[in-house]
Formats: C-alpha cells, structure tokens, sequence
C-alpha cells in the first residue's frame, strides 16, 4: 500500500517496523522522509539514532540523538541511547553523564544501571559497575543482560565463583545464550573445572558464538 505523501506519522511507523526486522537502511530511508515532512519530529531523530547505532554507525547516531535531545531535553531515552553510542565509542565519561541524566530523568530505567554499569566497568571501576548491575536486578530480577554483565565484573576481578553463579541465572533466563556459555566455560576453566569448561565452550560454538575464539580457549585446556 503506498504511503501518505505527508504523513510524517505513517513513515515514523513504518521506519520502526523497518527497525524491528533489521531492516535499519530501509527504516533511516523513511525516518529521513519523516523529517523532510515533519523537521521537529523527535520520534524520527531518536528512531534514526537508533536504527544508526544498530548498524555501527556511532556517530550519525549520536548526531540524531543531539537533534532529538534539542527538540525535547527531558527526553530519557534520547539520553540513554546516546549513552549507549557513547559507549561503545569508547567515550566513557560521555556516557556516564548520558546515563546519569537518564537515570535523573527516570529512575527506574533499567537499561540506565546495566549501561552505566558496563561504562564503569570499561573504565576498571568494578564496584560501582557491579554496584550499578545489583540495582538492575533489583528494579528486574529477570533480567539476563544485567546477571550476564555482573558476572564479567566478577570474572574481571577474579571471584570466579560469583562469576558463574551469575551466568547460571543469565543462562535460565535465556537458554540460547551463547556468550553466557562462553564467559561460564571461562570462569569454569579458571576455577579448574575442565570438563564444564569444554561442554560451555561447545555449547556456546553451537549457538554461532566466534569458533576462534572457543577454539582458543579449548587449546589452553589441560587434556
């Protein structure tokens, strides 16, 4: 069915569809066309940003989170999706205060704690991460994002225990989870339990997680 010519709302509706499938060239296409009609449309700059960061695309990212963020400074999402960018631009303390005025803006964001989380375990700062995840989990305790990114904070600090404790409960909530399997078949090696470690690293292989990567680890097993 073809498109309202004018109808800024219709392309916006259409570019998250777009979004959901993966489809993130076709829905920047009609996110563009939405702001042709509509320039102070915020939903289309944030959903630009968005369909941006998901392709890798950092900077027009951040870009259209600026314009979204112009239009409505209250906005908590824009906030935290240009975080996000931020993040995984590696400008850390960018993200931090993206995240800190998401969380001043919503409290309650749990997506806020776990990417602030993963910023200050970036920057080494493992207790405030794993201070920031416990918060998360708090807010949603069935959350596997949040158990799967304590439980690195643990490995990284070498409570290997705590680490797999964390992945068990990320794995329950998400059975496919290859880079739980992973970080577990890491921890379990760490702690000696060898076997564990080879069926995690299998595990996570057969889910399409990078077989150079589990290959590595297998080779550093004791037979």
């Amino acid at each position: 069915m073809p498109l309202a010519p004018n109808d800024a709302d219709t392309y916006i509706n259409r570019g998250h569809a777009y979004a959901k499938q993966g489809a993130y060239d076709r829905a920047i296409q009609d996110y563009d066309q939405a702001l042709r009609i509509a320039p102070d449309s915020g939903e289309a700059y944030l959903g630009r940003g968005d369909a941006y960061s998901s392709k890798g695309q950092f900077d027009q990212a951040i870009q259209s989170f600026d314009q979204a963020l112009r239009l409505d400074p209250n906005s908590a999402a824009a906030y935290h999706n240009r975080g996000y960018a931020y993040r995984r631009k590696g400008r850390l303390d960018h993200a931090i205060r993206d995240y800190n005025q998401a969380f001043h803006l919503d409290p309650n964001h749990v997506g806020v704690y776990v990417g602030r989380g993963a910023a200050y375990a970036s920057k080494g700062q493992f207790d405030r991460a794993i201070h920031d995840f416990d918060q998360a989990l708090h807010l949603d305790p069935n959350y596997p994002l949040a158990y799967y990114r304590r439980g690195i904070a643990y490995a990284d600090t070498g409570r290997h225990e705590r680490a797999i404790r964390d992945f068990d409960q990320a794995l329950r909530l998400d059975p496919d989870y290859a880079r739980a399997y992973f970080n577990r078949g890491v921890a379990y090696g760490r702690e000696g339990q060898y076997d564990r470690a080879r069926s995690d690293f299998h595990k996570a292989l057969a889910l399409g997680f990078d077989q150079d990567m589990v290959e590595a680890q297998l080779a550093e097993l004791p037979e």
